[in-house]
């Protein structure tokens, strides 16, 4: 494991040589159900996606504990399946991502990534409510700083996940600050879908581009998302999601769009790929 100097945080894992694919996307992992749709679906991954692989995703507290066999065993699964992808281990509170720092496969898993928005445990929802943006700030600063050494000790890199409530269409515009993020961790996947529902998404990309750009993080990694339905108030359906994925595809530095989806509704998956193919022909 990397050791820091004394005094010094860390210094970041080097990234590792990936599959550059086209129209990458990063496919959404949290049940064994959409595990299952990939394996028996093999034409739908190509080289360059990325599983993310979803654990204890909880909104009301750290109540839901991460399962770490779920997810190595996933990951293990996926990986030799389709050996020219990667996983990404995603979950949510201090506690379930220490332990997936602590517990991920090194020889499967090179990155572990915390949900933060509202309602996920250690976000300051009051303060975001009230556009404290002092305060949601210097709390998302000191998480992002914990969780980044503590997986550079681990060989692993750290990225968030946060709300895309604060790109410049959005009603929270510039409460959370994109660029402390990114400052900070090796990576983003901003939740952009409620960008894609008011038909604003090329904004919402562009103005995290221009975060990138400002702190000089463009070769840091960066993906945007998408739900389709069954996903909560944001699910769009996957014509109105594929256009959104275009838009994200064309920008530079975005390297992948996340498919978020819902294992009930295996339909619009399937349309939504389709659509990709048919771009890959």
């Amino acid at each position: 494991d990397l050791e820091a100097t004394a005094g010094e945080p860390p210094p970041p894992p080097l990234k590792p040589q990936l599959q550059e694919g086209r129209f990458p996307l990063a496919l959404v992992v949290f049940n064994n159900t959409q595990a299952n749709f990939f394996l028996n679906n093999p034409q739908w991954v190509h080289p360059g996606d990325t599983f993310m692989i979803v654990s204890a995703n909880a909104f009301s507290g750290d109540n839901e504990d991460y399962d770490a066999r779920f997810v190595n065993n996933t990951a293990a699964a996926l990986l030799n399946r389709f050996p020219q992808t990667e996983v990404l281990a995603t979950t949510s509170g201090r506690r379930n991502t220490r332990t997936a720092i602590n517990t991920v496969n090194r020889s499967l898993i090179d990155i572990v990534m915390t949900v933060w928005e509202p309602r996920n445990p250690d976000f300051p929802t009051a303060a975001f409510n009230r556009n404290d943006s002092t305060t949601v700030n210097r709390v998302t600063r000191n998480f992002a700083q914990e969780m980044t050494n503590l997986a550079h000790n681990r060989g692993l890199e750290y990225w968030m996940m946060p709300t895309g409530r604060s790109t410049p269409d959005r009603p929270k515009a510039g409460v959370l600050s994109y660029r402390d993020i990114i400052r900070i961790t090796d990576g983003m996947n901003v939740m952009t879908q409620g960008s894609c529902v008011q038909n604003t998404f090329a904004r919402a990309v562009d103005g995290i581009i221009n975060d990138y750009q400002a702190t000089g993080s463009l070769n840091k990694g960066l993906f945007v998302q998408i739900s389709l339905s069954g996903s909560g108030p944001n699910e769009v359906t996957p014509a109105r999601a594929f256009q959104c994925a275009q838009v994200g595809w064309s920008r530079d530095p975005v390297d992948a769009v996340t498919m978020w989806w819902a294992a009930g509704v295996p339909e619009d998956a399937r349309d939504f790929l389709r659509r990709r193919e048919a771009l890959l022909d």
